[in-house]
């Protein structure tokens, strides 16, 4: 059984001026492997093209028993992807960047604009588990989060966000205090004089999921007409999530459950729309 809880709001700068053809958003999605080999904590930096902004980042092929300990961006056009191996076997690893624009057609064209904001550093004792809630400026909506994390112990267990701010839960299951912290990306349509008039529609989808034991891949998609900004989950005890990211229509989450029978996760999707004003 899905249960889908919808929210959206849009945005844009108050223009009235009529204007020529409507715009569209293009997006591409960018893939990097990293090797990450037993017992080596490897970084890895991907940036979109330029014109484009990074609104999410996320781990698109993960590896068994490799940790993420960090998605964070960097600048309006690349993420920062810190992974740890604690095992015995070299891995390999794919992050995912998803990039977006506006094409400028003439000087009114509008335009996406991206504001980064972070959290503090939040400790978290050995066994407790801390939220972090951080929210996007007054006038922009929230497109992608990300996080770092000083150790694999720590298991990132609810990573989600309304319109309005950015959520991440994350329990420490080692024997020393981590930190953790919370990164957003928040976004605004910017319409010059003469612009066309649309405004940027953010909509986030909510869907509890059934996951059956072992290991599995779900994949959602956007409404038609829409396009992805970023995906989120909350987890419940017995399940993790190797990883998650934004393709270009919509979004892929790598579970695990090690639960004995199906158990419900809500798996969140964001996605966005230029609509007339």
């Amino acid at each position: 059984m899905n249960r889908w809880v919808l929210g959206s709001l849009g945005l844009a700068a108050l223009v009235t001026v009529p204007a020529a053809a409507a715009q569209i958003v293009i997006g591409s999605t960018v893939f990097r492997a990293v090797a990450v080999p037993s017992g080596a904590n490897p970084a890895l930096r991907i940036a979109c093209a330029p014109g484009y902004l990074a609104v999410s980042g996320g781990v698109s092929s993960p590896a068994p028993g490799v940790a993420t300990l960090g998605i964070r961006p960097v600048g309006l056009r690349a993420y920062a992807f810190h992974f740890g191996n604690a095992t015995d076997a070299d891995a390999r690893v794919t992050a995912a960047v998803a990039c977006r624009k506006i094409p400028a057609v003439t000087l009114r064209s509008p335009f996406l604009r991206l504001r980064l904001v972070k959290s503090k550093p939040v400790s978290i004792p050995p066994g407790a588990q801390k939220a972090v809630s951080l929210p996007c400026p007054a006038g922009t909506l929230t497109g992608g989060s990300g996080f770092d994390v000083d150790s694999g112990s720590l298991s990132v267990r609810r990573r989600t966000q309304t319109l309005r701010a950015f959520s991440l839960s994350v329990r420490n299951l080692g024997t020393t205090t981590g930190s953790a912290g919370l990164y957003g990306n928040c976004l605004t349509l910017i319409r010059p004089p003469g612009a066309s008039k649309q405004r940027l529609q953010v909509t986030v989808l909510t869907t509890t999921t059934p996951i059956r034991p072992g290991p599995q891949v779900i994949a959602q998609r956007c409404p038609k007409g829409w396009f992805s900004l970023s995906t989120g989950y909350a987890l419940p005890a017995g399940l993790r999530v190797g990883g998650s990211a934004a393709t270009a229509a919509g979004g892929r989450w790598t579970l695990t459950s090690t639960a004995a029978a199906q158990i419900l996760a809500d798996l969140q999707l964001v996605c966005g729309r230029l609509a007339p004003s």
